[in-house]
């Protein structure tokens, strides 16, 4: 873990000569406030044919994926709670109305770790036509809105 701020990651590898190439990239490490928590971005990944995990699956999805997941993380921003919150999972089409109904309309309860609460949710990708879609979470505490947070994730 790593105070919340902007930050800047840099990269360097060098090849079989010893010529070395680097890039730097930006990163703002930072929680958006949701109710009484403080939640992450939401993350994806999927298991490939090695049967590893792919961790932020963000832009193109690789071929040959049955499943991706989405994780939402929930930092309480006071003492554990004792009843622990839902989230509403959507998948609709990038750009669809508000009409159109979701690929995926699930509702998970948080699970609880040490630190933090933890809701997922598996898509069945392999089944999806190519496109680009928009992942949603919608924190739900004692039925009541909190927050919402969203990926875009695209298929070959």
């Amino acid at each position: 873990p790593v105070p919340q701020g902007r930050y800047r990651v840099r990269l360097a590898a060098a090849d079989s000569t010893g010529v070395l190439g680097t890039i730097e990239l930006p990163v703002n490490a930072t929680l958006t406030q949701m109710g009484t928590f403080t939640s992450s971005d939401v993350l994806t990944w999927y298991v490939d044919a090695a049967n590893k995990a792919q961790l932020f699956a963000i832009d193109d999805v690789q071929d040959g994926i049955d499943t991706l997941h989405a994780s939402l993380e929930l930092y309480p921003t006071g003492a554990m709670p004792t009843e622990y919150p839902e989230v509403q999972w959507t998948l609709t089409r990038e750009g669809a109305s508000a009409s159109v109904v979701p690929v995926v309309d699930e509702r998970t309860s948080a699970r609880p770790s040490a630190t933090m609460l933890r809701a997922d949710v598996e898509v069945p990708w392999a089944s999806l036509p190519a496109g680009t879609y928009v992942i949603r979470a919608s924190l739900l505490v004692n039925g009541a809105a909190a927050g919402t947070k969203a990926a875009v994730v695209r298929k070959r």
